[in-house]
């Protein structure tokens, strides 16, 4: 059981959890468990594997230290990645072609793996004991019971058996990944995948969570901003990323999350920086639950001073997503906003969201969201693409918001008519910059302002809801 602190907040009594259940990580020896929906929250979790690009033809590459190129099925060593080496994967037909300096390493039907040469070397005896890690003690034991010895090179160091032979090569330096896109490079940790499909290969990189969320954060949330906003930013992609492994709803390509605004930012090495990384560390574990399970932690930029029930939103309800004022979230770059159309624009806009319309007569709104503060629901009358009567309905706030390209579906609107009695423009008046649903990254900020912690701003976005201590 986990012990609590209570508080007020907003006059609503809130508990937050002070402990946890702490489990002993040792390196590399240690793999990690996949956690599962509906599973007790102990369960560790496994790396995340990130769709950095999906449909590709062509992707350059390099390396930073140094990389084994493997065949992902069989484990095969196809080649040794080094550092000064121009890499370039190409999709053939349903195989993945890789080249070395402009030499080709051959074609392959199984997906391409480069896996980063160990940094640092930990031996566990036949016993279970630890015998020896990293050049400090030379001294390892094999699991059959053989010692051998750990020796060094100039490129780092190396696990020899007892006859001399070469068993793990290891580097010394930083193993990083850069990715080139039109002369622009970013790096990444971890380990990188290509993986063929008919129609392009999808280039996925494979890391533990913890390090993921280096590059997530300061993706989602300005580094400049309060530790306690970040702390809580950190939670939330952290329970968002998990509850997506669980979900499983780019299994069939291979990974986890998307880089992107698909799933969450994901920026790599490059966006890392101290402040963030500490920050993540000192939340390292720690998830958001519901009934002992990691919650789909959704967060958005502005709520515009209202959040909102998902069933409004979207369509299904969640327990921990519930409608409450926003108070913390006022700020100046995302309330007030306006947005236009005329006639021509506007049937343009819908157009390239589906609805086919030759002329549009009307927009009329028909239901608001429980707050009071979001359009839910609104009838769109005109002339089809046959320049036949139509009248469209678009329900759920976040199809309203979408289908006019719109900041947030918080706003009103007035609709300005012709002599015919037809739209002539239409004026969107709102706040706010997204869904609306979960945490507020401004509310965040507002309330670190304030001085409440990030408990205290995950508590007050999150109904019914706990923070608890996976690993």
């Amino acid at each position: 059981m986990l012990a609590h602190n209570f508080f007020k907040l907003n006059n609503r009594l809130v508990k937050a959890p002070l402990t946890g259940l702490f489990f002993l990580f040792l390196g590399v020896a240690l793999f990690l468990l996949p956690f599962k929906a509906g599973a007790d929250v102990s369960v560790v979790v496994k790396d995340i594997r990130v769709g950095l690009a999906l449909k590709t033809l062509v992707q350059d590459f390099s390396v930073t230290g140094e990389y084994r190129v493997l065949d992902a099925v069989t484990g095969s060593e196809v080649a040794v990645a080094r550092a000064g080496e121009r890499w370039q994967a190409r999709f053939d037909g349903g195989r993945i072609e890789l080249l070395r300096d402009g030499e080709s390493l051959g074609r392959f039907d199984n997906p391409v793996v480069l896996k980063e040469s160990a940094r640092s070397i930990l031996a566990i005896s036949a016993g279970g004991s630890l015998t020896g890690i990293g050049p400090g003690r030379p001294a390892v034991e094999a699991a059959g019971g053989e010692t051998g010895r750990l020796d060094s090179d100039l490129s780092g160091y190396r696990v020899l058996t007892g006859d001399g032979q070469s068993a793990l090569r290891g580097t010394t330096g930083q193993n990083l990944l850069a990715l080139s896109n039109g002369g622009a490079s970013r790096k990444y940790r971890g380990d990188l995948e290509f993986r063929a499909f008919s129609d392009g290969m999808a280039v996925i990189n494979q890391l533990p969570l913890e390090e993921y969320l280096y590059g997530v954060v300061p993706g989602e949330m300005p580094s400049s901003w309060p530790e306690e906003a970040l702390k809580a930013q950190a939670v939330t992609a952290r329970s968002y990323a998990m509850a997506q492994m669980t979900a499983g709803a780019y299994s069939s390509y291979g990974f986890d999350v998307l880089a992107g605004q698909q799933s969450q930012v994901y920026q790599g090495y490059d966006a890392e920086n101290q402040k963030v990384k500490d920050v993540v560390d000192q939340t390292r574990g720690r998830v958001l639950t519901c009934r002992g399970i990691v919650i789909t932690a959704f967060f958005h930029s502005c709520s515009g001073g209202y959040i909102e029930n998902s069933e409004d939103v979207w369509q299904n309800p969640l327990e921990y997503i519930k409608v409450k004022p926003d108070p913390a979230d006022i700020n100046d770059k995302y309330y007030h906003w306006e947005k236009a159309y005329d006639q021509t624009q506007l049937v343009d806009q819908l157009r390239q969201k589906g609805y086919s319309f030759s002329s549009i007569s009307d927009v009329v709104e028909i239901a608001r969201t429980s707050s009071g503060a979001r359009v839910k629901k609104v009838a769109v009358t005109g002339l089809d693409a046959g320049g036949l009567p139509a009248r469209v309905e678009i329900c759920n706030a976040d199809s309203v918001r979408s289908a006019f390209g719109l900041n947030s579906s918080l706003f009103e609107m007035e609709v300005e008519k012709d002599e015919q009695d037809s739209l002539s423009r239409i004026v969107f008046c709102g706040s706010g910059l997204g869904h609306g649903l979960g945490m507020s990254q401004y509310g965040a900020l507002g309330m670190a302002g304030e001085g409440y912690n990030y408990q205290d701003i995950l508590k007050y976005y999150y109904t019914d809801v706990d923070i608890d201590l996976l690993y």
